[in-house]
């Protein structure tokens, strides 16, 4: 059996309820947002410690373009990667400060867990919003590794390690 895709959408199920599902049960996570909230962290902060007290890689990278993105939230991971050694976090720099027209502006959310490859990909960013009440849209692509050959499931593997940074 291939890829299973869904389309998500707040008003059905909440993203941010799928990303808490994924989080507690990933090994490997990827996150790429234009904009990071206070509220974002606090929607899905029990399921993100959870993950990283079972030893699982997180890596957060976040945009600066229009200061949206929170400081409270980005000395939020600043702090947890000192207490946690495998987080990663990363800032996008404002265009203006960069001094090139490139706007960060996406919004992939990676998860892997011994079983499964998880993508979402669309429009929520990492706050309370995005996750939870705004109208967004995003697409799931849910990859069930443990049925592939041991080839392909080696490969799939190495192309997500690979894909983000």
């Amino acid at each position: 059996m291939g890829p299973s895709i869904q389309i998500n959408s707040n008003l059905n199920y909440p993203i941010g309820k799928i990303i808490n599902q994924e989080l507690q049960n990933s090994v490997e996570t990827q996150i790429a947002v234009a904009f990071l909230k206070k509220s974002g962290i606090k929607a899905i902060e029990d399921s993100l410690l959870m993950s990283l007290d079972k030893g699982a890689k997180f890596e957060l990278i976040v945009g600066l373009d229009f200061k949206t993105t929170d400081p409270f939230a980005m000395k939020y991971f600043i702090d947890l990667k000192k207490k946690y050694k495998e987080v990663n976090f990363y800032c996008y720099g404002d265009k203006g400060d960069n001094r090139n027209d490139i706007v960060f502006h996406p919004k992939i959310y990676m998860f892997r867990n011994p079983k499964e490859v998880t993508s979402i990909i669309g429009s929520t960013n990492l706050t309370q919003g995005g996750l939870m009440s705004n109208f967004e849209y995003n697409e799931g692509k849910f990859i069930d590794v443990s049925k592939l050959p041991k080839t392909v499931k080696t490969e799939l593997i190495s192309m997500v390690d690979k894909s983000f940074l």
